[in-house]
């Protein structure tokens, strides 16, 4: 759910292209993929990428620690 938050508020104050960085191989997977998802989380899935939808550009990336 941060996740889709994070994607949201750019796309209401400032209209630029984003990076999500995360530590989380598992969440740069799921939401790497636009369709075919069969996760349980898939309602947060499609809700993120709707957020992303109003931004001109996201992606997201695993973070190198």
């Amino acid at each position: 759910l941060a996740c889709k938050g994070d994607l949201q508020l750019p796309a209401e104050w400032c209209r630029r292209n984003v990076v999500l960085e995360t530590d989380c191989s598992s969440l740069v997977s799921m939401l790497g993929k636009r369709e075919g998802q069969k996760s349980q989380f898939k309602f947060i899935i499609d809700e993120s990428h709707e957020a992303g939808s109003r931004l001109p550009e996201w992606e997201i990336v695993r973070a190198k620690l």
